[in-house]
């Protein structure tokens, strides 16, 4: 996080922000995984930035300019440790298991 308040004149004022989050995730075994038991990444973060400038024309006027910038992210992805070679299943070249969904009652 930066914080830049520089005064150009009396009369003139500049403000900076930034700030920039990250946050790496890892969850062994979370319920939104596509298939149950694998562990996921999870890649979030963001960035913001803002700059502000006022300038006193009279002391009843004065002019502010502001411009601004977000930037936000998500990845995810699920990893598998092991593959069905490793136990000796041959399924058709794939290199994943297969996966299957039972909706609740």
């Amino acid at each position: 996080m930066a914080n830049v308040d520089y005064v150009l004149s009396e009369m003139d004022r500049l403000t900076a922000k930034y700030y920039v989050q990250n946050n790496p995730t890892t969850i062994p075994s979370a319920r939104s995984d596509p298939v149950l038991g694998f562990a996921q990444q999870l890649s979030a973060g963001s960035q913001v930035a803002a700059i502000n400038n006022t300038l006193i024309l009279s002391p009843a006027l004065t002019w502010q300019q502001h411009a601004g910038f977000t930037r936000m992210r998500a990845y995810s992805q699920t990893s598998q440790d092991f593959t069905p070679g490793d136990f000796g299943m041959g399924l058709l070249g794939s290199t994943s298991f297969p996966q299957m969904q039972i909706p609740a009652p």
